[in-house]
């Protein structure tokens, strides 16, 4: 023996992601790990054939677990198994074919140790034997498994098969199970049977869920298998009728009992049907605008228009795809799916668009259409959209530069607990200082906005009101709107409503949505300013048509109410449907209230 071999024999290196997802060495899991398992024989030949195991991180097992082992603790003589079994495979280490034969034998010995010792957990042979004739279950189960393992009795398949389908048509549910592992497999003496080990899986899992219930110990491992197994139907070694349902029935089971992978399986399988319920949503929306178009619906032909372009943009693609490029058929799967879709209206897919054209991977970068499409997430309350879109009017990318709406967007986000559009508030004032002491307005405006709302900086209405009025006197539309607002309410300065009307206006002048909602109120109400109600409207529909979700439903108001306009219950419907769509609870219940007229 080298003394490579010296060194490793003695020190049992483990997996420290030992049990891992479906491979060949996931049926020794379950062999090792399952009450009265697979046979001996079956782990061995997974053991000969258990060369596609990743490269995993090695640490040296604790005397601890020796210990354990030689103590007879059944899970600790499978960490040692598996680690030596993990070894044999690894490429990390330097041994010979000869050296990973013998770890692969210590493996099997541990194992045959650990079927003794779980064997022995029911007693000796005869008490076993005794109970097994009597009727036990677990005693039929027991005998089957000494029979299969060899253990103080002559190694029988005949007979372990006959006990432990005793065992299982007595409602042993660990019996089912390993008798569904043979017949998935045509182990023992039975042929491969899918429908068969469908049938006895099927029986097992109620006798499972009992155990959890009754606070039984139950191995998560072989419930993963079998989950895996009866969603993929498995494969020539293990065959089963694939049954989705059965199958995540366990996977549910061990998520249940905590088990992190059967979690993540369970997470991955939400997703993909949440996906393809998006995709078949999408799709009818994309044939109702075909249908309306085909109607003779103006717009639906534009839209539909838009639709083609894209999809011919997919064709093409489609018509150069070469070796199943991963990239290319993103592409193409975008143009075909994802743009017909949001042209269509999907509104779930609208960030998703916007993402795609601004990060430029599977598609030409194009800002520009980036925030068209975050803009409509936006509208809808996507806090990313929110972020990203605030983003490019804070830098003038992909939108013309707009500090107050970069804001707007930037807090609309943060106080959806966006967590980078909160960091990106929190440091403007840092950023901003030097130039808004240099006399620069929109880092005026930027500041006082920071200390008006304690943005990294303790929040401060004066300071906020003094760099406010220095970038207002510049001309700064956002800094006018915020001045008058702050001069309205008496906020870090004394209230003056006069005065505040005239920031107003000049900040509605130069078309400031804030400020054309705050100037038609004080219209409305007649503060600071002549009552002039129509006047009001006229600039509630300015600040509306810019989106600003107050002067929506204001406008609403007006119609519904024929304040300031002609009363028109159908435009006013229309415009509270707009705010509604965007969560404003006012509009929503409204229209409710409209509803049950």
């Amino acid at each position: 023996m080298t003394n490579t071999m010296k060194m490793l024999l003695p020190l049992v290196a483990v997996c420290a992601m030992a049990g891992c997802a479906r491979s060949e060495n996931a049926n020794c899991v379950a062999a090792a790990e399952t009450p009265e398992g697979a046979t001996v024989s079956e782990a061995t030949r997974q053991a000969g054939e258990n060369s596609q195991i990743a490269t995993p991180a090695w640490v040296v097992t604790s005397p601890e677990v020796a210990r354990r082992a030689e103590a007879g603790d059944a899970d600790a003589m499978f960490e040692i198994a598996n680690g030596y079994m993990e070894l044999a495979a690894s490429s990390q280490i330097e041994a010979d074919d000869q050296e990973r034969l013998a770890m692969r034998k210590e493996a099997m010995k541990w194992i045959r140790r650990r079927a003794k010792a779980m064997a022995d957990r029911e007693g000796d042979l005869e008490s076993v034997r005794k109970r097994a004739e009597a009727g036990d279950a677990a005693a039929q189960r027991n005998l089957g498994f000494r029979y299969s393992q060899g253990i103080d009795v002559e190694k029988d398949e005949k007979l372990a098969f006959k006990w432990t389908k005793k065992a299982a048509e007595g409602g042993d549910a660990k019996a089912q199970f390993n008798l569904a592992g043979d017949y998935a497999g045509g182990r023992s003496v039975v042929a491969q049977n899918p429908k068969a080990a469908t049938e006895w899986y099927r029986k097992a899992l109620p006798g499972f869920r009992e155990m959890a219930e009754r606070g039984e110990p139950v191995d998560c491992k072989p419930l993963v298998f079998a989950g895996q197994l009866l969603l993929e139907g498995g494969d020539e070694r293990d065959r089963v009728e694939r049954d989705s349902e059965l199958g995540m029935g366990y996977l549910r089971l061990a998520a249940d009992l905590g088990d992190a992978e059967a979690k993540a399986i369970i997470e991955k399988m939400d997703g993909m049907d949440a996906y393809l319920q998006e995709q078949k949503e999408a799709f009818r929306l994309i044939d109702s605008v075909e249908d309306a178009a085909k109607a003779g619906d103006m717009d639906a032909k534009r839209r539909k228009a838009r639709i083609d372009a894209w999809k011919e943009k997919g064709n093409a693609i489609h018509a150069n795809v070469k070796d199943n490029d991963e990239m290319t058929i993103k592409r193409m799967l975008f143009y075909w799916t994802t743009m017909p879709a949001v042209e269509a209206g999907y509104e779930p897919w609208y960030f998703e668009a916007g993402k795609e054209f601004a990060i430029g991977e599977i598609v030409p970068k194009d800002m520009e259409e980036a925030s068209k499409w975050f803009r409509l997430a936006a509208d809808l309350g996507d806090a990313r959209a929110e972020y990203y879109l605030g983003l490019g009017y804070l830098l003038g990318i992909g939108v013309p530069q707009d500090d107050f709406k970069a804001l707007d967007l930037l807090r609309q986000s943060g106080n959806q607990d966006f967590g980078q559009a909160r960091e990106t508030l929190d440091s403007l004032a840092g950023r901003y200082r030097k130039e808004a002491e240099e006399g620069d307005s929109s880092a005026q405006f930027i500041l006082g906005a920071a200390y008006e709302h304690g943005d990294g900086v303790s929040k401060d209405p004066v300071k906020a009101v003094k760099w406010y009025r220095k970038a207002a006197e510049q001309g700064h539309p956002g800094a006018q709107a915020f001045l008058g607002w702050c001069l309205l309410e008496g906020d870090g300065v004394k209230k003056d409503e006069k005065v505040a009307v005239e920031w107003l206006r000049k900040a509605a002048e130069q078309g400031n949505s804030e400020a054309q909602l705050n100037y038609g109120r004080c219209l409305f109400y007649g503060n600071g300013v002549e009552k002039d109600q129509a006047f009001a409207a006229a600039w509630y529909r300015k600040a509306a048509e810019q989106g600003e979700l107050s002067a929506i439903y204001n406008l609403g108001l007006c119609y519904l109410q024929g304040t300031g306009t002609v009363p028109d219950e159908k435009t006013a419907i229309a415009w509270f449907e707009k705010a509604a769509k965007r969560g404003h609870s006012g509009s929503i219940k409204i229209l409710e209230q409209l509803k049950e007229k």
